[in-house]
């Protein structure tokens, strides 16, 4: 981030990336309760996240622990307080979009808890990329609303919605996360203060330390949805000081202004959501998605628009694609054929080939994940390339059941894969099946 030093002094409890500076001196854990601890994975408001193990259950989780400079800077108290709220917050939610909490425990000193592991990025790692489609883009901030609507109506304001906090499933879907500072609304006249949250993201109101309610969250997903239609942030400057002032004072240039294909219709939808005036915004999440959910519903963002596919010619033994290569796009074989191979100890195993009208390279795209085989032309073979954006902006909008019972076969597929090179790589293994002469 173009950022200067000078952002991280205004710490404002902020959670992006920028602003984090974990301890060199922070130990990780090879365990907490019965999970062991495998990676680290991300850091938020409050803490570090590790990706860990459930032993008994057999499942991956995300444990979040207090992070050890916050603790210095807060004190010990107020920081188990916060992190105590995140925990109250989330346990009471219980919504699709949103990370589900399991547990809240503390072993030898270190309190933690345990989470929903969402296998997939943030939306901050993506959130300028302008090759999104539009309905995947207005999807994204429909789900996000859907989840703050929930949290809203049982009384708690997150206070930190920012492109870090909204995570997308390998569906697609939105996890909405780190509670850390939140607000519920019963327990106000606790209420700190300290002004809290990311500034770029904040609202006028919390950025003046005012009481903030449910519209804030509203702002600053207005701001996030800017970001993700123009690929611009909604307020810039190359100090805190210059955000914030862009924040009270400022208006952002409209959406079609800067990108003359988005429709005028977001425009007003941008603008009602950045209002300054809390008033002057829609008054809940229910109505915002309304809004949104109008907008998808006309022709302009209709996923079933035409693709125009880009045709490829690979000569015999030219590769398509690499095992372990990242996957952005899906294939059809036009003409010729496609050998399927996988490395198994260092020996390439053929597992197959497949003909004409066949589909390849999808499960990558679908789980947003590296490709579990390699691709090689035999003879010269011609394919038609579907991009990742194309090809998920139909996935995406499929019957969520549907959705579903492709993703878990994509799972199964790559398992047997796995099993079929091993096999396949042992004395004795069969040859290889050619898909077209099989019967």
């Amino acid at each position: 981030m173009a950022d200067t030093p000078e952002m991280d002094d205004a710490t404002i409890v902020d959670s992006s990336p920028a602003f984090v500076h974990r301890s060199e001196e922070e130990e990780v854990p090879d365990k907490l309760g019965r999970h062991n601890i495998l990676e680290i994975v991300g850091t938020g408001a409050m803490g570090v996240v590790y990706r860990g193990f459930d032993e008994i259950i057999e499942r991956f989780v995300a444990i979040k622990v207090i992070r050890h400079d916050i603790v210095a800077k807060l004190g010990a108290h107020d920081t188990l307080e916060r992190f105590k709220t995140e925990a109250k917050a989330v346990g009471r939610l219980s919504h699709p979009n949103i990370a589900t909490i399991y547990e809240y425990g503390s072993e030898e000193g270190q309190d933690f808890i345990v989470m929903e592991f969402v296998d997939g990025d943030s939306l901050a790692a993506e959130v300028s990329d302008t090759t999104r489609p539009l309905s995947s883009k207005i999807r994204i901030i429909s789900q996000t609303l859907d989840a703050l609507a929930h949290a809203h109506n049982i009384g708690i304001v997150h206070r930190d919605i920012k492109p870090a906090n909204i995570l997308l499933s390998a569906l697609g879907d939105v996890k909405l996360t780190d509670f850390g500072i939140s607000l519920i609304e019963s327990s106000q006249g606790e209420e700190p203060e300290a002004v809290l949250g990311t500034p770029r993201y904040m609202s006028p109101e919390q950025i003046n330390g005012k009481t903030v309610d449910h519209r804030s969250d509203i702002y600053s997903l207005g701001s996030v949805f800017y970001e993700l239609l123009t690929g611009n942030k909604a307020f810039t400057g190359s100090t805190i000081q210059e955000i914030i002032q862009g924040v009270l004072h400022s208006e952002p240039i409209p959406p079609h202004s800067v990108d003359d294909t988005l429709p005028l219709e977001l425009d007003a939808i941008i603008a009602k959501s950045l209002a300054k005036d809390p008033s002057e915004r829609y008054q809940s999440a229910t109505h915002m998605q309304q809004a949104v959910g109008e907008f998808l519903d006309t022709p302009s963002t209709s996923h079933q628009a035409s693709t125009v596919l880009e045709r490829r010619i690979y000569k015999d033994g030219e590769v398509i694609f690499e095992e372990g290569s990242e996957g952005r796009e899906a294939y059809i074989v036009d003409e010729g054929t496609v050998e399927i191979a996988k490395d198994q100890d260092g020996e390439r195993v053929v597992l197959g080939s497949i003909g004409k009208q066949s589909l390849f390279g999808e499960m990558a795209v679908i789980e947003r994940t590296t490709r579990m085989a390699a691709a090689v032309a035999r003879g010269d073979t011609t394919v038609l390339v579907v991009r990742d954006h194309d090809f998920l902006d139909r996935y995406e909008y499929s019957d969520p059941v549907i959705r579903s019972m492709l993703s878990s076969l994509v799972r199964n597929l790559r398992a047997a894969s796995d099993q079929l090179a091993y096999e396949r790589a042992k004395p004795g293994k069969p040859a290889a099946v050619d898909d077209e002469d099989s019967e």
